[in-house]
């Protein structure tokens, strides 16, 4: 069971233009809650780990004569743990704020409907039976092999490719979208612009970290660093991709009333 009507996305009419823009809206907003939370939760393990450190945990490990350092220790596993979740949250989000900001975009240059089954087969493909998966991915990645959608959650690696696990990143908007905006609105292709180009420098610095990382040999202490450097433009990604959408955002009534 997916737990709604097989047909009922499936005979849906395209989002209008206000629904997109509820929808982005409404993610906007969640992802100010999420980014704020993955401060706090960072701020927090590192504090737990402070105070892990400061606990001196023996070195025979933990024992019932040093209550403190098991407490310290413990606390600092969930706060890992925490912290982790709610990065990952806020990375899914903020894929998920691209995404649909693309689909905005494309739907504002070329015409093209926003598919109420294309949205929820990145945030939510549980909801969709195999034979709607199949249909939205044949449509968005034509000559993909069916077994790339074994699970719902395939749905959104499908559709994203590679790029997802590598980068934490979704589909960026077609050369021919791009293209075509500086005829609509200078104005927006230029914030549109500057706004893809972080989220693409950020991807060619994971890329080259992850060379760095996989030479097969040990890396210097210059090397070391540029590596950790790199992945600290990697990890930006969701604030990268937060921005890029916001950007679309604020062209769409610009470019809705040229086209």
């Amino acid at each position: 069971m997916t737990g709604i009507d097989e047909d009922r996305l499936a005979l849906a009419d395209a989002l209008t233009r206000e629904e997109v823009d509820e929808v982005l809206a409404e993610l906007d907003e969640h992802i100010e809650v999420l980014r704020t939370a993955q401060r706090r939760t960072e701020s927090r393990y590192r504090e737990a780990v402070e105070a892990h450190r400061r606990a001196k945990v023996p070195r025979a490990g933990l024992d019932v004569a040093h209550p403190l350092a098991v407490v310290t220790t413990e606390t600092m596993f969930l706060a890992e743990q925490h912290d982790t979740s709610t990065k990952e949250s806020y990375r899914k989000v903020a894929a998920w704020f691209a995404d649909i900001a693309v689909l905005a975009l494309e739907e504002a240059v070329h015409g093209t409907p926003v598919d109420p089954v294309r949205v929820v087969a990145v945030i939510n493909p549980g909801l969709l039976s195999r034979p709607q998966l199949l249909e939205v991915v044949s449509r968005y990645r034509p000559g993909l092999a069916e077994d790339h959608l074994l699970e719902p959650d395939d749905a959104r690696h499908a559709l994203w490719g590679s790029e997802w696990n590598d980068f934490w990143l979704c589909r960026l908007p077609e050369m021919s979208t791009l293209d075509r905006l500086p005829l609509l609105s200078e104005e927006v292709f230029e914030d549109v612009r500057a706004a893809l180009k972080r989220v693409l420098l950020a991807v060619q610095s994971g890329q080259t970290a992850f060379e760095l990382e996989d030479s097969g040999r040990p890396l210097t202490v210059d090397e070391l660093a540029e590596a950790c450097a790199l992945n600290g433009d990697l990890h930006r990604m969701p604030d990268l991709l937060s921005e890029f959408a916001r950007a679309i955002r604020r062209g769409l009534p610009a470019l809705r009333s040229a086209a």
